[in-house]
């Protein structure tokens, strides 16, 4: 289970306007429409805070909690996280009543025995954080329930205000590719002089070297067109994969005399062979930080005609690449639809529930007793076993 095993790795990995009591009692984290959540959950979302503080951190060499988490002390910055966690799981648990959703019985069996069969695995961590493993579940329930609202958001069009992505608007935004990349050698070259260093110019050796290198690389880059060819004449749903199982062929033929080669077979490019989704739709922000290559690459793929492939060459390989329609194969599309509106719609979603957060924070009553006993520096963690 996907929701499990993310929450799971929290465990390993390792101020807000709310109305607070100070009561005593260590046993629940805060109060909501009559509901009581357990202590374990607030404790939960504090590890987890921790864990993102962490990876947050400047100094990745210095203790997280002798630092700052934007513009506050790490331990302030990770309580105020954990309930803000608490907000949100509530305000999901709102939406969701909202929506008419809730899980299925099927659903939450299938959680639940997921849940037994890890628990033996994160009982000592959870159970020394206070984390019992009612609280663990109702964590990845909640998780869990935040799926199904993305979904009744986004692909069953039940908020109105938000309304569902279309076929036509994600197809303009994405589209799955194919692609085989074989890497090209790189020639050495000769000092050249300057004021301080003397030219050194190539040995026959380094540019024996070199021929043998270019001689290589041009059949490398012959093979490529030789796919390409080959996958243009094709129109099947096998086109790909006709196409990998030459680039196996030729490729073995290349590398033969390669000391210490070892045959390919094509099972040994499995990661070739399911295609992947990628944007094609403009986006300044993120090719702000590609290199010219990948610049290269994307600018291909967004060209490209739907069923077409296209040889992109870069100093250091020549990558072949198709692209196909986002709903040609329904059954590709459905494994990967919620991955893909993840990508395009997971930062507007996070925003939505945030405000719903903040809109019923001073109706949450939060147990001060729990989150002034319990902070950051109180946590047990793994290398302190």
């Amino acid at each position: 289970m996907k929701i499990v095993k993310k929450l799971a790795c929290v465990l390993l990995v390792l101020s807000m306007t709310l109305p607070f009591t100070g009561c005593k009692d260590t046993t629940w984290t805060a109060k909501y429409n009559g509901e009581k959540l357990g202590a374990g959950v607030y404790m939960f979302y504090l590890l987890n805070g921790y864990s993102t503080a962490t990876n947050m951190a400047t100094d990745q060499n210095k203790s997280v909690l002798d630092q700052e988490i934007e513009g506050k002390s790490a331990s302030v910055w990770i309580t105020d996280f954990a309930i803000n966690q608490v907000a949100i799981h509530y305000a999901l648990e709102d939406k969701a009543k909202e929506l008419d959703v809730s899980l299925t019985d099927e659903k939450k069996k299938e959680l639940t025995d997921a849940i037994d069969t890890d628990w033996p695995n994160y009982k000592d961590i959870c159970e020394q954080n206070k984390i019992s493993k009612e609280s663990y579940t109702a964590v990845v329930m909640n998780g869990s329930l935040r799926d199904e609202v993305f979904k009744a958001i986004y692909i069953d069009g039940k908020d109105k205000e938000t309304g569902k992505v279309t076929e036509d608007e994600l197809r303009q935004n994405y589209a799955f590719f194919n692609y085989i990349s074989e890497g090209l050698g790189s020639l050495k070259k000769p000092v050249e002089a300057s004021e301080d260093v003397e030219a050194v110019p190539l040995t026959d050796e380094e540019k024996k070297e070199n021929e043998e290198t270019t001689k290589k690389n041009t059949k490398i880059k012959e093979m490529m067109d030789t796919l390409l060819a080959e996958f243009s004449k094709k129109t099947d749903e096998n086109a790909f994969k006709d196409t990998l199982a030459l680039y196996v062929t030729k490729s073995n033929e290349i590398n033969k005399d390669v000391e210490d080669y070892t045959e390919k077979t094509v099972e040994d490019f499995q990661q070739y062979e399911e295609p992947q989704f990628i944007p094609v739709k403009e986006d300044a922000e993120a090719e702000a930080d590609m290199t010219d290559d990948d610049k290269k690459v994307q600018t291909a793929i967004k060209e490209l005609a739907y069923d077409k492939a296209q040889l992109v060459t870069t100093e250091t390989s020549v990558l072949f690449l198709a692209k196909y329609d986002l709903y040609k194969n329904k059954e590709l599309f459905e494994k990967n639809e919620m991955n893909i509106l993840s990508t395009y719609k997971g930062e507007e979603f996070t925003k939505i529930l945030q405000d719903l957060a903040d809109a019923i924070k001073d109706k949450i009553t939060m147990n001060t007793g729990l989150t002034k006993t319990y902070t950051a520096s109180t946590l047990i963690l793994p290398a302190q076993q």
